[in-house]
């Protein structure tokens, strides 16, 4: 993140997931991550990481329908 000029200047866990706030190239930004995606990203990484199958997972393209 350094590399890119990205600073994280603040971090609040919230009921719904954790809310961040940062600099990137001077402006000031804001990003939620729900807790819900975060665990199913925390599933696929973890399967993968251990060899399992993750082909029933659809891809955030797949699952959004995003060309």
């Amino acid at each position: 993140m350094r590399k890119r000029g990205i600073e994280v200047y603040e971090q609040n866990k919230l009921n719904t997931g954790i809310e961040a706030k940062f600099i990137c190239r001077g402006y000031h930004e804001r990003m939620l991550l729900l807790n819900d995606i975060v665990a199913a990203q925390a599933t696929i990484h973890m399967r993968r990481y251990l060899g399992l199958d993750i082909s029933s997972f659809k891809s955030y393209e797949e699952q959004y329908q995003i060309k």
